[in-house]
């Protein structure tokens, strides 16, 4: 059986679980809603809870520092939908994030020069 961390402070839909199983078989999946700080933080809840893999909302500056070390979280892609007056969010599928590069630029134009 795969342990799955769910670092988010929203439960996993049934379509995430169905897709996760299969994907991996029989999972189990541990949610957590903490709040993290840095990369320790998420390697220490994954140590804790000794499990195979995360599915992870996290800053991008955190994901970037775990891919960095060798662990490569789990993200849930959602899709919009619009009912009456009311929004909300549908599984579409999962990516693994192998890396993070982030590209910017200042945010005043006359601090910027294109090359």
């Amino acid at each position: 059986m795969r342990k799955i961390l769910w670092l988010s402070r929203h439960a996993p839909q049934s379509a995430q679980i169905n897709e996760l199983e299969d994907v991996f078989g029989e999972v189990e999946i541990i949610q957590v809603a903490a709040i993290v700080n840095n990369a320790d933080d998420v390697i220490s809840l994954m140590r804790k809870y000794k499990v195979d893999d995360i599915v992870a909302v996290l800053p991008l500056t955190i994901i970037a520092a775990i891919t960095y070390r060798g662990i490569h979280p789990i993200r849930a892609v959602m899709k919009k939908s619009n009912e009456g007056s009311e929004t909300t969010f549908i599984h579409d599928h999962f990516d693994r994030i192998e890396h993070v590069t982030v590209t910017s630029h200042p945010l005043r134009s006359d601090e910027w020069e294109e090359s």
